[in-house]
């Protein structure tokens, strides 16, 4: 499964909104978190899914296949950390993630994920970063299974799955108060949800089919998340 695969998808079915009316970083937690439900419906940890970090590294060029860095299995980028080159300090500081399509009218410091194979790109030239060295936080692939007896392969197919997930937590969170995006707002939402729905019983299946090391819990997308009524588009 590609973890920006599904990030894009999320920003089309959004409609495109710009870094400033959604963060690429919020949409990235929102995906990572949807996905951390996944895992915890098929057992692969307590209550969410565990993160991985990347040794420090200085970029190779500002534009590389994240492969060089030693980094593999990864399923979706989610925080990147920078420091200086002869720094001493255990944790850097972020690194703001955008879009790969604004990128280049980002401010600098700024870095984007893109393609398959995943690569890296930085908005600074490449004299600025190997001034620096970085390290990936980033959430591994379903079939990264660590002691489980079976290994999990999570299918491509339920990649819209996520992505109307994660769609359906975003649509209040974008910053446009036009009445365009609130009438696109109010006429999706529900379309959503019925998606969702449909979704449900098809993950309900591959959840009751897959062999773990413990019992699944019996648990979905409703289950794991609490909503509050939403308002915002519906005020009288």
């Amino acid at each position: 499964m590609n973890g920006l695969d599904i990030v894009r998808r999320v920003f089309e079915r959004l409609r495109k909104p710009s870094d400033t009316a959604l963060p690429y970083q919020t949409a990235l937690n929102t995906v990572r978190e949807v996905i951390a439900m996944k895992k915890l419906d098929l057992a692969m940890s307590d209550q969410n899914s565990l993160a991985a970090t990347s040794d420090w590294f200085t970029p190779s060029g500002a534009d590389f296949e994240i492969s060089e860095i030693g980094a593999d299995n990864i399923l979706l980028p989610v925080r990147l950390e920078s420091l200086p080159i002869d720094s001493e300090l255990e944790r850097g500081m972020n690194v703001p993630l955008v879009n790969y399509e604004v990128l280049d009218t980002s401010k600098n410091g700024a870095a984007s994920f893109y393609g398959f194979p995943m690569r890296i790109v930085f908005s600074d030239t490449l004299d600025t970063i190997q001034e620096r060295k970085y390290r990936l936080i980033y959430e591994t692939d379903f079939n990264d299974a660590g002691d489980l007896p079976t290994a999990i392969a999570l299918p491509d197919y339920f990649a819209a799955m996520v992505a109307v997930e994660a769609c359906y937590q975003l649509v209040d969170l974008v910053e446009d108060d036009g009445p365009e995006f609130a009438n696109f707002a109010k006429s999706v939402t529900p379309k959503w949800l019925g998606e969702i729905s449909r979704w449900e019983e098809k993950w309900k299946k591959y959840v009751y089919t897959f062999k773990g090391k413990a019992q699944v819990p019996k648990r979905t997308m409703f289950d794991n998340s609490s909503y509050l009524p939403r308002t915002r588009y519906f005020k009288g």
